[in-house]
């Protein structure tokens, strides 16, 4: 049994109740009108399922990605994220990669050149691109071509 109404979140399906024990649930429902043929009263369906699991499931996500951004933010240099393809075109990218290109982030993601392969000496360039494709494809714990190990 529930102590307490529930309420609407911002999309009107979400409801929150109190059971008698203290524990808050979620509920997803629905409900329709449904006519009745024989006395003319119109009556109302509601189905009722318990997303509690899922609410919490994405509570914690969103807890664990603030400390993440808050972890990374504050890392010394720079992390970054970019696409196996011939470019390495960025996906993400901390302020960090001021200090190591002179370029801020927002320049970088705005630029006509795009990704990160503008930064490696063209002598380079070949193992770099040899090395980054070897490690999408690696087996774990696997040495780069490069290191000769």
């Amino acid at each position: 049994m529930y102590t307490t109404p529930g309420f609407l979140r911002a999309n009107g399906e979400l409801q929150m109740f109190q059971r008698d024990n203290g524990m808050k649930i979620w509920l997803e429902v629905s409900s329709s009108s449904i006519a009745s043929t024989k006395s003319g009263r119109e009556n109302i369906l509601s189905i009722a399922k318990d997303i509690t699991s899922t609410v919490r499931a994405k509570e914690q996500v969103t807890d664990s990605e603030g400390k993440v951004r808050s972890m990374v933010k504050n890392i010394p240099g720079a992390i970054f994220r970019i696409l196996a393809e011939p470019l390495w075109s960025l996906v993400y990218v901390i302020d960090g990669i001021t200090e190591i290109t002179g370029y801020s982030s927002s320049e970088l993601y705005r630029s006509k050149k795009p990704g990160l392969l503008r930064f490696i000496h063209p002598d380079d360039s070949e193992v770099m691109q040899a090395e980054v494709r070897y490690s999408v494809r690696k087996p774990r714990n696997s040495t780069p071509p490069s290191m000769g190990l």
